[in-house]
């Protein structure tokens, strides 16, 4: 399970920033974070259901049909509010990226930002689907 959601995590961020960047288009949330884009959340899904995609052949069998198709929603829906909730950290202490351990990269902490939500969240999906 924590495979499967660390891939799918990984490719929704992939490819919330690949579609974000090419498709531009309106901010999600200004404030916040002002990159953002709605075309990225959506490329966040599609890379959540990429993910799950790539890793059906080590996902449980017994997984029902319908958490397989609700997983990647909740996991990319969960990246992004650990996305942004990392960026209104960053904003409250008025830095830009979140440590230097990683150069270009802004830090660990925006490496993981999207699993510190993710994995509880799909585990307690998991858990409540049986």
């Amino acid at each position: 399970m924590l495979l499967v959601v660390g891939v799918c995590v990984a490719l929704s961020d992939v490819c919330a920033f690949c579609v974000g960047t090419l498709v531009g288009g309106p901010r999600l949330a200004p404030r916040v974070s002002p990159n953002k884009t709605v075309a990225g959340a959506a490329g966040n899904v599609l890379g959540a259901y990429l993910g799950l995609a790539i890793m059906a052949g080590i996902a449980p069998p017994e997984w029902p049909v319908a958490i397989t198709l609700a997983l990647p929603v909740v996991i990319a829906v969960a990246s992004i509010w650990g996305d942004l909730l990392e960026s209104l950290v960053k904003r409250a202490f008025a830095v830009k990226d979140a440590g230097t351990l990683v150069p270009g990269f802004g830090g660990i902490l925006d490496r993981i930002d999207s699993l510190l939500l993710a994995m509880p969240l799909a585990y307690l999906a998991l858990r409540l689907a049986g």
